[in-house]
């Protein structure tokens, strides 16, 4: 069985890494998560 094909307003968790990066590079981690937002339509939920 194939797991469903994501879609926009699909719910989808963002783990950060124990290395600390989006501390580093915060604008990055943010052009990320703002890029499945509003780029690709994903409801995204942050799991630190």
């Amino acid at each position: 069985m194939n797991p469903k094909r994501m879609k926009p307003g699909s719910k989808i968790a963002i783990i950060s890494p124990s290395s600390g990066l989006p501390h580093l590079f915060p604008d990055t981690y943010e052009l990320g998560l703002r890029n499945l937002q509003e780029v690709l339509g994903f409801e995204v939920v942050e799991i630190t």
